[in-house]
C-alpha cells in the first residue's frame, strides 16, 4: 500500500507542476502577443476571452477527490495488494467515476 500511495503522490505532484507550467507559458505567450502591437481588436478580444482553464481545475479536482475516496475504501476493507489485484480495480473504478461525473457536469453546462 505504501508504494501505491508514493506513486500516486508523485503523479499528483507531476500533474500540479504541469498545470502550473502550462498556465504560466500561456500567460507569457498572450503577454508577448499583446505587447507586439501586431494584432487587431477582434483578435485581441478573442485572445483575452476567458479560457476553459477553470474547467481543468474542476476535472482534476474531481479526479483527485474520487481517487482519494477509492484509497479510503481500499483502506477500510484492508485488502492486501500482494494477494489480489482488487485494489487496482477499485481505484480504477473510482477514478473513472470522477471522469464520468466531470463529463456529465460539462455536458449539462454547455446545454
Amino acid at each position: 500500500m505504501d508504494t501505491l500511495i508514493t506513486f500516486l503522490t508523485l503523479v499528483a505532484i507531476f500533474v500540479i507542476i504541469s498545470v502550473l507550467v502550462i498556465h504560466y507559458f500561456n500567460f507569457r505567450l498572450k503577454k508577448y502577443i499583446i505587447d507586439s502591437n501586431r494584432i487587431n481588436d477582434k483578435e485581441l478580444a478573442e485572445l483575452l476571452k476567458p479560457s476553459q482553464f477553470h474547467s481543468e481545475f474542476l476535472k482534476w479536482g474531481l479526479i483527485l477527490l474520487f481517487a482519494g475516496a477509492g484509497l479510503i475504501v481500499i483502506d477500510i476493507f484492508e485488502i492486501d495488494i500482494a494477494d489480489t489485484p482488487l485494489p487496482y480495480g477499485i481505484e480504477t473504478m473510482f477514478i473513472a467515476a470522477g471522469f464520468l461525473l466531470y463529463y456529465l457536469m460539462v455536458r449539462n453546462k454547455k446545454s
